[in-house]
C-alpha cells in the first residue's frame, strides 16, 4: 500500500475521524498535542534511524445513546532516502487508543498508558527488523540510481526515433502534397511523372516523342 506520509497527530486525526465513526458515532475532535515521550518508547528501537513523530487527538463521541470522550495516540517514523526516490518509505511504529463515559475516562486513560508503558519487544526480534528495513532502503536507492542513469540513454534512444520517424513523414508529405519527381526506369524507355496539389501530369515516353519529332523534321 502506498500512501502519503502523516506525521503522528495528523494520523491519529485521519483514524479518529475515518475509522472511530464506525464503533463511536458523533466523532467531534476536542484537541490535539504533541507527544515527544512517544518517541522514545521501546516500539521505536526498531527504527533508529528514521525520523519519529509522537502525538495524540482527543475527542468525543456517542455509543448507544451515551456520551463518550476518548484519546488516540500515535507515533510514526520515515526513513531518509535518495531525493530522486521522489518519496520515502514510513510505518507506524504505536497506535493506541480508547474510550470511555466521562466518569470513567481518566481511568480508561490511566490502563492505556500503563499497557503502552510495558510493551517490551525482544531485542532479537529487533534487530531483524532492522536488518530488513535497512536492507530494502538500500535496495530503493540502488534501484533509483540505476534507473537516473538508464534514463538519459533511454530519452536518447527516443528522441532518435521520432528524428527519424520525423524525416520519413516529412518525405511522405512531400509526394502527397506536391513537390517530389517520382523516376521510372527499365530497359527501354525511361519516363517520369511528377505530383503536384494532387494532380499527376500523364507519363511521358522518351522513345515515342522522339520518333514522332524526327517525323516532323523529314
Amino acid at each position: 500500500m502506498i500512501q502519503a506520509y502523516e506525521s503522528s497527530i495528523p494520523f491519529a486525526r485521519d483514524y479518529v475521524t475515518r475509522i472511530l465513526p464506525a464503533v463511536c458515532a458523533g466523532i467531534s475532535v476536542a484537541g490535539q498535542k504533541k507527544r515527544p515521550d512517544l518517541t522514545q518508547g521501546a516500539w521505536a528501537s526498531a527504527n533508529p534511524k528514521a525520523q519519529h513523530s509522537g502525538g495524540e487527538v482527543t475527542f468525543s463521541c456517542r455509543r448507544n445513546g451515551a456520551k463518550m470522550r476518548g484519546q488516540v495516540v500515535a507515533e510514526t517514523c520515515i526513513y531518509p532516502a535518495s531525493a530522486n526516490i521522489g518519496g520515502a518509505p514510513w510505518t507506524v511504529d504505536l497506535l493506541a487508543g480508547y474510550f470511555a463515559p466521562p466518569d470513567r475516562y481518566a481511568a480508561a486513560g490511566a490502563l492505556m498508558e500503563h499497557v503502552v508503558k510495558a510493551l517490551r519487544h525482544n531485542p532479537d526480534w529487533i534487530r531483524q527488523e532492522q536488518a530488513k528495513n535497512e536492507a530494502a532502503l538500500r535496495g530503493i536507492n540502488a534501484a533509483t540510481e540505476a534507473n537516473s542513469r538508464i534514463a538519459p540513454q533511454a530519452l536518447a534512444s527516443a528522441q532518435r526515433t521520432m528524428h527519424a520517424t520525423a524525416q520519413q513523414s516529412e518525405a511522405f508529405d512531400r509526394v502527397i502534397n506536391g513537390s517530389t519527381p517520382m523516376w521510372i526506369r527499365s530497359a527501354t524507355t525511361t519516363s517520369s511523372t511528377t505530383k503536384r496539389h494532387g494532380r499527376r501530369d500523364p507519363p511521358v515516353n522518351c522513345a515515342t516523342k522522339w520518333s514522332k519529332n524526327a517525323r516532323e523534321e523529314r
